[in-house]
């Protein structure tokens, strides 16, 4: 038998991780990460407490000042269907048996970037609720 163990970061886990940077914070700003949340001037911490560790930094520069992206990763699963026609023996000749046998594609798409300059957020992007 083969296990897996995987490890889900939460709001809770990461503030247990940094209790410092999190009893730093205003008020405000605690109340928005509690909510899984960021706005304009947030610290890395902040938002590392609010939204987790991002799958990927990329520094960058910005009207010549240096900042860095945070990209998170979403995936959404694709199910095709895929049938195959089986024959059987059947007495003296043959019959067939349809077998379902789906086909499954993970597309990876990027979920939300927050930019950031001088350590603070300056701007982020996520999908849009429909």
């Amino acid at each position: 038998m083969l296990v897996f163990i995987t490890g889900c970061s939460t709001v809770s886990s990461r503030t247990e991780e940094r209790p410092q940077a999190f009893n730093n914070l205003p008020q405000a700003e605690q109340d928005l990460v509690k909510q899984s949340k960021i706005k304009d001037g947030m610290s890395k911490d902040a938002v590392y407490i609010a939204m987790g560790k991002p799958d990927r930094i990329v520094p960058d520069t910005t009207h010549g000042k240096p900042g860095e992206t945070w990209i998170y990763f979403g995936v959404h699963q694709q199910v095709i269907s895929n049938y195959h026609i089986i024959p059987r023996p059947a007495g003296r000749g043959f019959t067939t048996a349809t077998v379902y046998n789906p086909i499954y594609i993970t597309h990876r798409y990027v979920r939300r970037q927050i930019f950031f300059q001088d350590e603070k957020v300056v701007a982020w992007s996520e999908p849009v609720s429909r």
